[in-house]
């Protein structure tokens, strides 16, 4: 094993993912955020069976090596920036299954969640939205205003609903090109009720593979 693994990442971006994630899921591999690090690329993906965020970030990146793990929402709620213009940690791994937060010299270790995270990019090529109109959960599309406060820094983001009837719709954030989201429509007059799920992926992966960026080189 390489224990020289390691990349940096903002707190605010780890945030924001974590909002998409599930919450006491007992899917035990959603209640967190999965991230795949190589030397040219840091990915976030989180979601809790009915929307997702993807958050690839290429630039100004200081990473060393490649590897993946979901990092528990505990120990990304428990984290907290050093000041405004001080909120990126280093995330390194120091055995199997386990990792270290360095916070400014505020040190952590945390075990990852073991399981396997759906498999977001499977690629469908050619799919398009319809521009359909569907219906859908308000509580979600303001968890992903939520996430765009905090991955953009904007105090009033804008969010792009691309709809697509009864299958998945993308959810841009304006202005944040590194970021793609997925949402699922509701079916029933309850906001609780959705079409499907997307826990497996596979009705959103068309929507993901139409603006997805180059896979994290393993």
């Amino acid at each position: 094993m390489n224990t020289s693994n390691q990349f940096t990442i903002s707190i605010n971006a780890l945030k924001g993912l974590d909002l998409l994630a599930a919450k006491g899921d007992i899917r035990y591999y959603l209640n967190g955020v999965n991230v795949e690090f190589s030397e040219n690329c840091t990915r976030l993906v989180a979601t809790n069976g009915h929307i997702l965020g993807i958050e690839n970030l290429t630039q100004n990146l200081v990473n060393t090596g490649a590897g993946s793990l979901i990092i528990p929402s505990d120990i990304i709620k428990a984290l907290k920036p050093v000041s405004k213009n001080a909120d990126i940690v280093q995330i390194k791994q120091i055995d199997v299954g386990h990792w270290e937060i360095d916070n400014y010299g505020v040190k952590t270790t945390f075990a990852g969640i073991e399981g396997k995270f759906p498999d977001y990019a499977r690629v469908v090529s050619g799919a398009k939205t319809s521009g359909q109109a569907a219906q859908y959960n308000a509580d979600y599309l303001a968890t992903f205003l939520k996430a765009a406060k905090l991955l953009t820094g904007a105090k009033t983001p804008d969010i792009e609903l691309m709809q697509n009837g009864h299958d998945a719709a993308l959810v841009n954030i304006t202005g944040l090109a590194s970021f793609i989201g997925v949402i699922m429509p509701t079916r029933g007059k309850t906001g609780d009720e959705q079409a499907g799920g997307i826990a497996n992926l596979e009705l959103y992966a068309p929507l993901v593979a139409a603006a997805q960026p180059e896979p994290v080189a393993a």
